[in-house]
């Protein structure tokens, strides 16, 4: 319970972090469109102002506006929330109990609502200060004040600036994790997963003897199945959570976890030989071993072993030396494995494996298999392999997935921001850029002069942006493998 509290925690401090980047761009994004809208009502101040509205009056206007817009948004937000849940939850990185039945929370809506009104009085407040603060009669004589400042020409390009520094740092985090992901499916497992399917069948008799003579009866029928290359059973499945843990020397010997298997599995799983040979039908019953590379060193600091003992209770002389497995998923550390010949029992039914080099067996096909062996067996499903493996790194891909969404989505957010910003500005030029014109300039000189306005703050914003990413990604470190949060 533990761990699944302190999952969900994580997961909710990594949306919650990247949902803040996300509302800032917003403001800042929602504050540049009303800047940019507000410079097209000009006039329709500098009117009012003349027949007395004073400036509280239109600075009220501002807010009005803001608040109207921000109820009907949420309103609709609410309804998209109210489809998409289901979907949205399939996807987001929590691990919520079966009982915990996710809903709309009214106490959520009501505060949420407030906080966009609040944020929505906010951005409509800045501009309308500016906007209202000039003598508004000088701008119907078409005296409009200069407001250059000391890096820009114009206020639409800070927030052109501020934008693209939230976004660069929200897509870095997102590459970061995108990053981290691809170098998980990159690691080598020890085994190969692709054409692995895994059947999980357990007899209705609990006596021993029927388990005894049940699992090495249907491995081999299986094992004339069409498409079947190789089969076994184990009671240790890979990228399984459960895993017993042995010491071979009670005083603080090595750490080392067994696994019986039946002749076939190894080979089934697709693990390479290092020495010596896998397990045969003639190893049935004897003390015999098969050990990973890394339980070799930790054993016997060498790799060398074959024909050595290995105590698991009674001595078991190795006959085969494998390469390492990564039985936890691609983010742990090898297993010091010591495979032995298998003993069912009902205390912990195995699962059987089948690798195939065609078409995977249907399940009712394997069903037929198994029940024709004689005692009542219950089939309870047949996965493949790949899906262990997605069922391992869930999380992260589902971390992945959730923050790229977002900087995605910050993106297109910025780019329809400085697409209003850059189309104010141009509508604000349009006598300069007639006078430029009627002295010789060319349509494309014209455009290349206000691609390069918007050019010099998105550079400055690209470079705050990479700077701040520099020190913020630093709090995704846990949630990444083999990846800095400074990754180029």
């Amino acid at each position: 319970y533990a761990d699944l509290v302190e999952r969900t925690r994580e997961a909710v401090w990594l949306i919650g972090a990247g949902v803040l980047l996300l509302v800032m761009l917003v403001a800042v994004n929602v504050s540049g469109l009303v800047f940019a809208e507000g410079a097209s009502r000009q006039q329709e101040f500098a009117v009012r102002s003349s027949l007395g509205a004073g400036r509280g009056r239109l600075i009220r206007q501002f807010i009005a506006d803001a608040t109207m817009l921000t109820l009907v948004a949420s309103v609709v937000g609410l309804l998209v929330a109210a489809v998409s849940m289901a979907p949205l939850l399939a996807v987001l990185p929590l691990d919520l109990p079966p009982h915990a039945e996710p809903r709309i929370d009214v106490r959520v809506v009501v505060i949420t609502m407030l906080v966009g009104l609040i944020a929505a009085w906010t951005v409509a407040l800045v501009p309308a200060r500016r906007l209202t603060g000039f003598n508004l009669r000088e701008w119907l004589d078409g005296r409009i004040p200069d407001v250059r400042s000391r890096w820009f020409s114009r206020p639409g390009q800070w927030i052109v600036c501020v934008q693209v520094t939230l976004v660069v740092v929200l897509l870095a985090g997102g590459g970061l994790l995108v990053r981290s992901l691809d170098r998980l499916l990159d690691v080598d497992l020890g085994f190969d997963p692709d054409a692995v399917q895994v059947l999980e069948v357990m007899p209705l008799d609990s006596s021993p003897s029927v388990w005894k003579d049940f699992y090495p009866a249907l491995v081999q029928q299986l094992g004339s199945v069409r498409g079947v290359e190789a089969v076994g059973a184990s009671d240790w499945m890979p990228l399984a959570e459960v895993m017993v843990v042995m010491a071979v020397d009670p005083a603080g010997g090595p750490d080392l976890s067994p696994a019986g298997v039946t002749p076939g599995l190894l080979e089934a799983l697709g693990v390479r030989v290092r020495q010596g040979r896998l397990f045969s039908s003639s190893d049935h019953g004897l003390p015999v071993a098969v050990i990973t590379e890394s339980a070799a060193r930790e054993v016997f600091s060498s790799t060398d072993v074959v024909g050595k003992s290995v105590d698991l209770g009674q001595p078991h002389t190795v006959i085969g030396v494998v390469s390492d497995l990564r039985g936890w998923g691609p983010d742990s550390a090898p297993q010091n494995l010591v495979f032995t010949p298998l003993q069912p029992t009902s205390l912990m039914p195995p699962a059987v494996v089948l690798r195939t080099n065609g078409p995977a067996p249907s399940l009712e096909d394997l069903r037929a298999v198994a029940t024709s062996i004689g005692p009542r067996v219950v089939v309870e499903r047949v996965r493949p392999g790949t899906a262990l493996l997605d069922d391992n790194i869930e999380a992260p891909r589902q971390q992945s997935a959730v923050l790229a969404l977002l900087a995605l989505l910050g993106l297109v957010l910025t780019l329809i921001g400085i697409g209003g910003v850059t189309a104010q500005a141009v509508q604000r030029r349009t006598r300069e850029i007639g006078v430029r014109m009627a002295f010789g300039a060319t349509p494309r000189q014209v455009v290349c002069t206000i691609a390069g306005d918007s050019l010099k703050p998105a550079l400055m914003g690209l470079t705050f942006g990479v700077v701040a990413a520099f020190y913020t990604t630093g709090i995704l470190e846990r949630y990444l493998f083999e990846t800095t949060p400074t990754d180029p």
